[in-house]
């Protein structure tokens, strides 16, 4: 479920359509098929996942979750947290990133697919 993960990362937009299609195929049952976004993507992949997410008529959109990133800024949010420190961050220190991208993902869907924010989200303001 993580995109961060071996084995959890698309690596292209084709692939990603791909796997989409495979899960529709699969779902016998009729589940929603949520897409889950690192927050570590820039905005062209942003809009491209966006994009995609529409064409496939995706279920909902997972954003953000946790972060491999370590920049200072991030690493100063939270004094227990190093850039040598591995795997993934989440919490407070992504707060700001999170929200720029469920921002940028709504708009570019229109507000159109159901978003669930994770990864720096305290409250539903």
């Amino acid at each position: 479920s993580c995109p961060n993960v071996k084995g959890g990362i698309v690596a292209n937009i084709q692939e990603l359509r791909q796997a989409i299609r495979q899960a529709k195929k699969q779902n016998i049952q009729k589940k929603p098929i949520l897409v889950k976004i690192s927050p570590d993507l820039n905005n062209s992949d942003l809009k491209a996942i966006s994009k995609l997410a529409l064409t496939e008529k995706v279920d909902g959109l997972i954003l953000a979750n946790t972060t491999k990133r370590r920049e200072q800024d991030l690493v100063q949010l939270q004094n227990k947290i190093t850039s040598k420190q591995i795997g993934g961050l989440s919490g407070k220190p992504l707060f700001q990133n999170t929200h720029r991208i469920v921002s940028f993902v709504y708009k570019e869907t229109r507000g159109s697919i159901p978003i669930i924010a994770v990864g720096g989200i305290f409250t539903a303001e």
